[in-house]
């Protein structure tokens, strides 16, 4: 679910057929506030908990989301 979720926070010009760790390290750290210029340095540490733990929010929302679809019209 986590891949999904940033597949499609990752805007269209930067996805790449076929999506490898560096794809999946830049849109956790864009997540947590990285702005992925051709300029900037590589993501750090910071920058990557934050977006992990701005994943781990959205997947909690996207789970609750579904679990009350489920409970609604299931």
């Amino acid at each position: 679910m986590e891949r999904q979720i940033l597949e499609q926070f990752t805007p269209i010009r930067k996805l790449s057929t076929s999506p490898d760790l560096d794809f999946y390290i830049r849109a956790v750290a864009r997540l947590g506030g990285y702005l992925d210029r051709a300029s900037d340095a590589p993501p750090g540490t910071t920058v990557i908990w934050r977006g992990m733990s701005r994943l781990a929010d959205i997947v909690t929302g996207a789970l609750s989301y579904q679990i009350t679809e489920e409970k609604i019209y299931g």
